[in-house]
């Protein structure tokens, strides 16, 4: 990682901030000290948006992810797991920003879009499952499939589900 120094008052050097980059596929763990902020700055390569990390970290970000950090409702203290996803569509290769805040473990009773990075302890009992849960899972799988132009077939699709039914119930029968 590189860093980035502040100006001090009166031409001094505030203490240098660690500059956190995103490689492809690989999510980066931030807190932010700060609320996000509500201007852009001029970048290099356009606007960017320059928030403050706990940590002694910063980190300049295009106005894609700052609106995905806003959606999610994240302010001072919030913890977030941050991955630059490369997706290929059609052979065409983009750029989808995904952001997962680290709160509570959610409760599972219904639909979630994402789930949370963290994994519950060992000792702590296994979620209580709904179907809906379940099938939200399954076409979250199956959508992730054909972003990767990876063909599905019907016995792949029942693999899926045996999979996220096992890891549901902590690979317990009910």
């Amino acid at each position: 990682m590189n860093t980035h120094t502040n100006g001090g008052a009166r031409g001094g050097a505030a203490p240098q901030r660690e500059k956190v980059s995103f490689s492809t596929n690989i999510p980066v763990l931030v807190q932010l000290e700060f609320d996000p902020p509500t201007e852009a700055r001029e970048g290099r390569f356009g606007d960017q948006y320059m928030y403050f990390l706990a940590g002694n970290r910063i980190m300049f970000i295009e106005p894609e992810l700052h609106a995905e950090i806003v959606k999610a409702g994240c302010g001072a203290g919030s913890e977030l797991a941050i991955c630059k996803r490369e997706l290929r569509n059609a052979g065409r290769k983009h750029i989808q920003w995904e952001v997962v805040t680290q709160q509570e473990e959610p409760t599972h009773e219904a639909p979630a879009p994402r789930s949370s990075p963290r994994q519950a302890s060992p000792a702590a009992a296994p979620p209580r499952v709904s179907g809906n849960f379940m099938a939200a899972a399954l076409t979250e799988a199956i959508e992730a499939c054909n972003l990767a132009s990876f063909d599905a077939r019907p016995e792949d699709v029942r693999a899926l589900a045996i999979t996220i039914y096992i890891q549901a119930h902590g690979g317990k029968q009910k």
